[in-house]
């Protein structure tokens, strides 16, 4: 349950870095714009000059003023997408935050849960493990392969085979009561026949 809480935590954080990734922060769509309307004033600019002097004809400077206002009518609408973008990176960035330390406490609980429910699994493996190897269960399957061993190199002279030993090699204990006396610590289980 909470693997999946941390994966709708991640997706949600991933699906913002996207959105903000697919965004536009340079402002290059209202520079562009912004430079029209300049060059459109410079147009303009130029052909009041030529009125000045006489030198204009009509038609000319009526689509300069009209080439001027369809610059800044763009201009501004590219001011504006470009204040609106600014406004939704800053509350994407904002959720992006909320979204990442959500994943984060997400994790550390899943794990923190984790690490209880195998540290108690360990503990009663190992402890298992010890009163096995402890017991009389194997001790008697030893001595069981240990008694057919001796009839088979009974019935079979000129053959051997061998005692019936058992090598164990412990691994690191890390919950057992005595893990610093057996941990890493080699054994052999060896059953010695009595002699009659």
């Amino acid at each position: 349950m909470l693997n999946d809480e941390v994966e709708q935590a991640d997706s949600r954080r991933k699906r913002i870095e996207q959105a903000l990734g697919a965004m536009e922060n340079d402002g290059s769509a209202h520079r562009l714009a912004q430079e029209e309307a300049e060059q459109a004033q410079l147009r303009l600019d130029e052909l009041e000059a030529d009125a000045a002097l006489g030198e204009l004809r009509e038609g000319e400077q009526r689509a300069a003023q009209a080439a001027l206002a369809k610059a800044r009518t763009k201009a501004q609408k590219a001011l504006e997408e470009a204040r609106r973008q600014a406004s939704a990176r800053r509350g994407l960035e904002s959720r992006l935050v909320v979204a990442a330390e959500r994943a984060d406490e997400l994790r550390k609980v899943r794990d923190e849960v984790a690490i209880n429910i195998h540290t108690q699994a360990l503990a009663e493996a190992e402890e298992a493990l010890v009163d096995y190897l402890d017991g009389d269960e194997l001790r008697n399957l030893t001595a069981e392969v240990a008694k057919h061993h001796a009839a088979l190199t009974s019935a079979q002279p000129g053959h051997s085979y061998g005692p019936a030993q058992i090598e164990i090699r412990m691994p690191t204990l890390y919950c057992h009561h005595d893990r610093q006396r057996l941990s890493r610590q080699r054994m052999t289980i060896q059953h010695i026949p009595t002699r009659a």
